[in-house]
């Protein structure tokens, strides 16, 4: 079976280029500070309610606040560090609606499930992706991210569904 797991995804090449001029111009990122596990997991819901705005500048102002520099990326589309992401994010307001349909965290490590559907007039318009971020946390700041996206089915055997 054949699945598109990227529609969401930018070309690389942009986003390494978009990256290297980001970190042209000045910025602050998360100096990680000891807090307790029930201030980590506000911070993670801060990070995320401004992460999914869909605000350009609320994205950027997030990330350098709540994201390390040195920001560990699993995503084999990204390169390392904090920068191509804000990138990402910031591209994907302009085509993209990403809804945070739940959300946890627990030891240091937050999870946001989301839907992400491409806003009308853009190419797949009504292709509905699901996606799974995860993130860890040192102290006050986020360092490290995994995620997994999958094409959700229009003729889906399971009628539960992916949300």
């Amino acid at each position: 079976m054949h699945v598109r797991l990227l529609p969401l995804v930018l070309p690389a090449a942009a986003v390494a280029l978009s990256a290297t001029l980001y970190h042209a111009t000045t910025h602050t990122w998360c100096i990680p500070q000891p807090v307790t596990g029930d201030k980590q997991s506000n911070l993670f819901s801060a990070f995320q309610h401004g992460a999914w705005s869909g605000d350009s500048h609320l994205i950027e102002k997030t990330f350098n606040k709540y994201i390390v520099e040195d920001y560990i990326q699993h995503n084999p589309f990204l390169p390392q560090g904090a920068a191509p992401v804000v990138e990402l994010l910031k591209g994907l307001t302009k085509s993209t609606s990403l809804e945070a349909v739940r959300m946890g965290f627990d030891g240091g490590l937050g999870w946001v499930h989301s839907r992400g559907s491409p806003k009308p007039g853009h190419e797949d318009e009504g292709k509905v992706t699901a996606i799974v971020d995860i993130y860890r946390m040192n102290g006050s700041c986020i360092v490290e991210h995994w995620d997994v996206m999958q094409e959700v089915a229009g003729n889906a055997t399971n009628e539960l569904g992916m949300f």
